[in-house]
């Protein structure tokens, strides 16, 4: 035999009852939440504005002054750049026949070696025609001095007396100095003629390094045209800034024979940690260096010295 269950019995919580229980414990959990904000708020740290400038023991090292004669060492970075530097440039024009071998970047040469030829042919067959005009000019006044001995004798047997402008005109001396001024001029052409032959070849003026190069064979160059830079490697300068504080304490050579402040010169990747070169101080120039607030300062001058030997090992 079944019974029937209420549902509404099994369950009591459900209902009115049930609802406000839940209500209550919502406004219950909501006010702890709100207490204990507050609670944070009001013990929360206050931050306090302490001393920016603190102080504090400085660590310094303290030696007894003696009196003696100290050589202040100055410690710059440098710029090696060269003694001589020129741009070469051809003297006449024409097209590049020849280059030599060493004649390229990087390439050393000494003084007086043949870098490029420029075709001679024009400058041959113009000195052949100066030639010629020398020897024309000189057979001239082979002739017009003829004719000035003819002109003596005949002007002797007439046996006149004439005046000094008329005397030289008969003796054919405006002829005679007209003919030696064309040999002259010829030998002048002759002598230009042979200079632009010579100069069809160009060579080092001294012992160099080649930088760059700018022809290359069949090239036609003007006069004026760069062909190429070249740098001396007898002698190099050495550049760098120095603090004009620390320009007092360096001696410069004033005058010829008169030594500077010694420098010693290195380069690690050069010469090793142990290599240096020795130099002297031979000049100087200021520089002005502008401010941003559009005020110039006189902050560094630049030094140079000459280095013209082989660095030197040190043990």
């Amino acid at each position: 035999m079944s019974n029937t269950v209420d549902d509404q019995a099994a369950r009591p919580e459900s209902g009115r009852a049930g609802r406000g229980k839940t209500a209550l414990v919502s406004v219950l959990i909501l006010l702890a939440g709100v207490a204990l904000m507050v609670l944070i708020f009001k013990t929360e740290p206050t931050a306090t504005r302490g001393d920016v400038a603190r102080e504090t023991a400085m660590l310094v090292e303290v030696r007894s002054a003696e009196r003696g004669r100290f050589t202040p060492v100055i410690e710059v970075m440098g710029r090696v750049v060269p003694a001589r530097e020129v741009t070469l440039q051809p003297r006449v024009s024409g097209r590049v026949i020849e280059l030599a071998e060493a004649f390229e970047p990087g390439g050393r040469v000494a003084e007086g070696t043949a870098l490029l030829r420029i075709d001679p042919a024009d400058y041959q067959a113009a000195l052949r025609q100066r030639r010629s005009e020398l020897a024309q000019a000189r057979a001239d006044l082979e002739l017009e001095q003829g004719r000035q001995a003819v002109a003596e004798q005949d002007f002797e047997l007439l046996g006149e007396e004439l005046d000094e402008g008329n005397r030289h005109l008969v003796l054919r001396q405006p002829q005679l100095k007209q003919a030696r001024a064309r040999v002259d001029f010829a030998e002048a052409a002759l002598r230009r003629a042979e200079l632009d032959l010579q100069r069809t070849r160009i060579s080092a003026p001294f012992d160099a390094q080649i930088l760059s190069r700018d022809v290359a064979t069949g090239s036609q160059v003007s006069t004026g045209d760069s062909l190429a830079r070249l740098v001396a490697t007898d002698r190099y300068w050495v550049s760098a800034s120095v603090p004009l504080s620390q320009l007092r304490w360096l001696r410069f050579a004033e005058e010829d024979g008169e030594q500077g402040a010694p420098v010693t010169l290195r380069h690690e990747a050069a010469w090793g940690r142990h290599g240096a070169a020795r130099a002297a101080c031979s000049g100087w120039s200021a520089s002005w260096t502008p401010t941003p607030a559009w005020r110039g300062c006189w902050s560094v001058s630049r030094t140079r010295w000459r280095c013209s030997r082989r660095p030197a090992r040190r043990a």
